[in-house]
């Protein structure tokens, strides 16, 4: 999307692709696009978004993971945070604090991660990412 306005009748919204771009008239516009969107900035509202210390990985990743693939998890370990999230298609989204966040953590950092906080007696084990590993970033 490269263009939404608002009336009082609906939204029109201009979606530009490989093929073009494409006018769309529709009642209203949902806005599921991120920290940057433009269906927010459309509407005039703020991200108002709070400041952590800490620093945060986040990873999209396959892996053989012994507890269920149906609940999230999260663990408290002396060193930090770590959450895994399980998504569709046998993937799981890992969540973890660390002290400075890598731009792009690789996936025997992520490995470290999950086998340092994660379960012991069966940890998670790694098989590979779902396309661009994951990022790190700071809050603060």
């Amino acid at each position: 999307m490269t263009d939404l306005e608002q009336d009082g009748e609906g939204v029109t919204a201009v979606l530009s692709s490989a093929f073009g771009e494409t006018t769309i008239r529709a009642r209203y516009a949902v806005g599921g696009d991120g920290m940057h969107s433009l269906v927010r900035e459309a509407a005039g509202l703020d991200f108002e978004g709070g400041a952590y210390a800490e620093s945060f990985v986040l990873a999209d990743v396959r892996m053989d993971w012994p507890l269920s693939a149906e609940e999230v998890s999260l663990f408290f370990s002396p060193s930090g945070l770590l959450v895994v999230a399980p998504l569709p298609g046998e993937r799981f989204r890992i969540v973890a604090t660390v002290d400075k966040a890598p731009e792009c953590p690789t996936l025997a950092h992520i490995q470290a991660l999950v086998g340092e906080r994660g379960p012991q007696s069966r940890p998670g084990i790694l098989r590979r990412s779902c396309g661009p590993l994951g990022f790190g970033f700071t809050t603060a």
